[in-house]
């Protein structure tokens, strides 16, 4: 991790998490976290759609962390950029196409069915 300094044994306990994730989760978090530049929201992405050990592993009751939500998360700084100076067109409208796309994909990715 970089930037601000964090208390001691942050940073072990957000490796211990990441070493408890399976290969797809891993994977859907990379992802994730390169889409949304976020690895917060895309920690938080995982523990809601994973059907592996991490997940949350509840019935969806309508109120899910889902693609829009996580788009929107993730993108609080541009939106206030782009309402500060304006949208570059075929930049920014892009862009949240592509993080929701990519989102997507992890929801599919660690929500599929592992049976063998």
């Amino acid at each position: 991790m970089s930037g601000r300094p964090q208390s001691p044994g942050v940073r072990e306990v957000v490796q211990g998490w990441i070493t408890g994730l399976d290969a797809f989760e891993i994977a859907g978090l990379e992802r994730a976290t390169l889409a949304g530049k976020s690895l917060i929201a895309a920690a938080r992405f995982i523990v809601e759609w994973s059907e592996g050990s991490v997940g949350k592993g509840e019935l969806n009751t309508g109120n899910k962390f889902g693609v829009e939500q996580a788009s929107v998360a993730t993108s609080l700084e541009v939106d206030w950029q782009t309402g500060q100076w304006g949208e570059v067109e075929d930049t920014h409208d892009v862009h949240k196409e592509d993080v929701r796309r990519q989102m997507g994909s992890v929801a599919l990715l660690v929500s599929g069915v592992r049976k063998a």
